[in-house]
C-alpha cells in the first residue's frame, strides 16, 4: 500500500480529500482542469488562466507588452470575445496601465480579436486577491490573433511602453479562481475527466494535490510503513482498529466459517517493511465468559504458549514508558508514544520448514466508545541485548487482539495478522494455517478459559505487558 510509484485505483482515489491549490499548482491537473472547464461552458475562463501561465513566463519585455493588450481585449474589455465577469474597479486598474492617457468610454473591441493558448503546465498557487508575483509559468508557447480591432482601442506604439509587470491580471484571475473553487470544482473533482485521469498516474499523485481521509487506510499507513519504531502512536492504533471493525465485503473475503469462528482474508494488499503485496487475515470467535477472564487468560504466558504451540522461546526484553511530547492539545496526538514492551520470540514450524522469530513492539490501550480493549502488535528494531535463535529466519507482523464486550458473560475475540514469514513458504500454505488456527481456537480457547477459572483468572506472568500498557495508557478516544 505505501508503495506510491504504482497506479492509483477507484479506491485510492476514494480515499482523498483534494486541494483547489494544489491541482492548479500541478501541471497534470491543471491541464485535465483547464480541458473540463472547456467542455463544461466555462471556455472563458480555461483560456484565460491559461493565457495569464503564458503570460507570466515571457521574458522578452516588447512581447510581453503585445500579450498584455491581446489578453484585456480578449478577456476584459467590453466587448471581449471571452469576456469573464469582473467588476468595475479591478477593470479599472488594469485599464490605468494599459491605457492611461485613454478614458474608459473609449475603449471598444471587434468581437474578432482573440487569444488563444494552449498546454500551459503551471498556475497559480493561491486565491488571494492581492497583487503578489512570482506565479508560476509554463513551458509552452501560446499563439496570438488579432484581427480588424477598432481602431478606437487598437494597441498603442508599443515602444511606448518599457514594460508591464508580470502579476498585471493577478487581481483579475483570483476572482476567476474563486468563482472555479465555489462553483465548479467540486463537479470537477466527482468528474469521469479527473477520476479517468488520475487512473493513468502513480498514487503520488494523490499525496501530491490531496491528503488522506481521516477514515482512509492510507492516513495512518503511512506512519507504519518502514516497521522499525518501538513507538506506537494514536495513528497506529486507529489503522489496527479499522482493520478489526471492517465488515464490509468489498474490503474482506470470507475464507472460512463455522459454527463457533469466521475467518476472513482482506482483499487488498499492503505493503510494510521490505514486504510486497501481502494480505491481513483475522478471525473473530465469541466465547461465554467476561471480557476480564478472558483477557486474563489470554495474557498469562502459560496460557499464551498453549494457545498457540508452535511458540518456541520466548524473551521479554525492556519497557518503554508512556512518554507525552506535547502539551497542546491542538497539536497532533501522534505527539504521544504510548506505553510498549519489546518483546522476541521464536516459533517451530515443523520439518521440513526453517524455524521463524519476530522481534516485535506490543501496546495495549482501552477503547472508549466500545469499552473494549485492543492489543496491537508489530515488527520493531532493537538495540538492546538479547539471544535470538541460531538459524531462525526474522520475519515481519503486524497486528494484534481485540477483546468485544458482548454483554457481562459473552466476549467477542478477534485476531488480526498481517504476517511475512519470508523464506519460501507458498502463500497458499500460509493461508491454510490461517484456516485451521481460527478452525480450532474456540474448542482450544474454551478448553484453558475453563482451566483458568478454576485458577481464578489470575494473570500470574503478563509476558507482554499488555495489562499494564493499558493501565499505563489510560483510555483513548479514537
Amino acid at each position: 500500500m505505501n508503495n506510491k510509484s504504482r497506479l492509483a485505483t477507484l479506491t485510492d482515489f476514494q480515499n482523498f480529500d483534494y486541494h483547489f491549490e494544489a491541482v492548479l499548482d500541478n501541471a497534470g491537473t491543471f491541464d485535465c482542469l483547464t480541458k473540463y472547464l472547456e467542455t463544461s461552458l466555462n471556455k472563458e475562463s480555461a483560456q484565460f488562466l491559461k493565457a495569464l501561465n503564458d503570460y507570466r513566463k515571457i521574458k522578452f519585455e516588447k512581447k510581453r507588452v503585445e500579450i498584455s493588450f491581446d489578453i484585456y481585449k480578449t478577456f476584459i474589455a467590453d466587448n471581449a470575445p471571452q469576456q469573464i465577469n469582473l467588476n468595475g474597479s479591478i477593470k479599472k486598474k488594469i485599464e490605468a496601465v494599459l491605457y492611461p492617457l485613454q478614458q474608459k468610454s473609449e475603449l471598444k473591441v471587434d468581437n474578432t480579436s482573440s487569444v488563444s493558448s494552449t498546454n500551459s503546465e503551471s498556475s497559480r498557487s493561491s486565491i488571494d486577491s492581492d497583487n503578489s508575483t512570482n506565479s508560476s509559468s509554463s513551458n509552452n508557447k501560446s499563439s496570438v490573433s488579432n484581427n480588424n480591432t477598432d481602431s478606437s482601442c487598437s494597441s498603442p506604439n508599443v515602444g511606448y511602453y518599457k514594460s508591464f509587470p508580470r502579476n498585471l491580471y493577478d487581481e483579475a484571475e483570483s476572482v476567476v479562481l474563486y468563482n472555479l473553487k465555489e462553483n465548479h470544482f467540486k463537479q470537477f473533482i466527482d468528474s469521469k475527466d479527473f477520476l479517468n485521469y488520475v487512473q493513468t498516474q502513480p498514487v503520488q499523485l494523490l499525496f501530491d494535490i490531496g491528503t488522506p481521509k481521516e477514515s482512509s487506510s492510507l492516513c495512518f499507513v503511512e506512519n507504519l510503513s518502514d516497521l522499525k519504531s518501538q513507538y506506537w502512536t494514536w495513528s497506529d492504533f486507529k489503522f489496527l482498529k479499522q482493520k478489526f471493525l471492517e465488515t464490509d465485503e468489498k474490503e474482506w473475503e470470507m475464507i472460512s466459517k463455522g459454527s463457533d469462528h469466521k475467518c476472513f482474508m482482506s482483499k487488498e494488499k499492503f505493503e510494510f517493511g521490505d514486504c510486497e503485496g501481502t494480505p491481513f487475515f483475522k478471525f473473530e470467535i465469541e466465547f461465554p465468559y467476561g471480557i476480564a477472564e478472558v483477557m486474563n487468560t489470554m495474557f498469562e504466558l502459560e496460557y499464551l504458549k498453549k494457545l498457540d504451540p508452535n511458540i518456541d522461546e520466548t524473551q521479554f526484553i525492556k519497557y518503554n514508558p508512556k512518554e507525552v511530547l506535547t502539551s497542546n492539545s491542538d497539536l497532533s496526538q501522534n505527539m504521544t508514544h504510548f506505553a510498549s514492551a519489546v518483546v522476541y520470540e521464536s516459533f517451530k514450524l515443523g520439518w521440513p520448514i526453517t524455524d521463524r522469530d519476530f522481534l516485535s513492539s506490543v501496546s495495549a490501550v482501552h477503547l472508549k466508545k466500545e469499552n473494549a480493549y485492543m492489543m496491537g502488535k508489530k515488527t520493531c528494531e532493537c538495540t538492546e541485548t538479547y539471544k535470538p535463535k541460531k538459524g531462525a529466519i526474522r520475519s515481519v507482523c503486524l497486528g494484534g487482539w481485540m477483546f468485544l464486550p458482548m454483554g457481562l458473560k459473552k466476549t467477542k475475540y478477534i485476531q488480526l495478522y498481517f504476517l511475512d514469514f519470508k523464506g519460501k513458504i507458498p502463500r497458499g500454505l500460509v493461508e491454510d494455517v490461517y484456516k485451521k488456527r481460527a478452525k480450532g481456537f474456540y474448542k482450544l480457547g474454551m478448553k484453558y478459559l475453563k482451566e483458568s477459572e478454576k485458577k481464578g483468572f489470575v494473570c500470574k506472568n503478563d509476558f507482554m505487558k499488555c495489562l499494564k500498557s493499558i493501565d499505563e495508557n489510560g483510555p483513548v478516544d479514537l
